[in-house]
């Protein structure tokens, strides 16, 4: 699977993990907010925008770290596949390859 392909369905999860937890905790606008933000960035990247791929390596560490905050404080599936996810996106998206690759349309 390409790098592309690959980071798109990654942000994609991620997407429909925040909203799907905001949609659990009732009308949790935050989440929905922090889904769609994650849905744009995976669109962008799916597009090869090439601001949109720039700022979603940013996104990518704040989720990390949130994620690592999260399991620290409150240990659960949910925060570990957080983290985990988080750091692959953040390990392939700070390839210099790929993100040339990713612009490149």
């Amino acid at each position: 699977m390409k790098a592309r392909t690959t980071l798109f369905l990654a942000f994609l999860l991620i997407a429909l993990f925040f909203s799907g937890l905001a949609l659990l905790r009732g009308p949790d606008w935050i989440l929905l907010l922090i889904g769609l933000i994650h849905g744009v960035l995976a669109v962008g990247i799916f597009r090869g925008v090439r601001n949109l791929i720039r700022f979603s390596v940013y996104i990518a560490l704040l989720d990390f770290v949130f994620g690592i905050i999260w399991t620290i404080g409150m240990p659960s599936a949910s925060s570990i596949t957080l983290s985990l996810l988080a750091g692959l996106i953040l390990a392939v998206l700070l390839d210099e390859e790929v993100r040339d690759e990713l612009e490149r349309t």
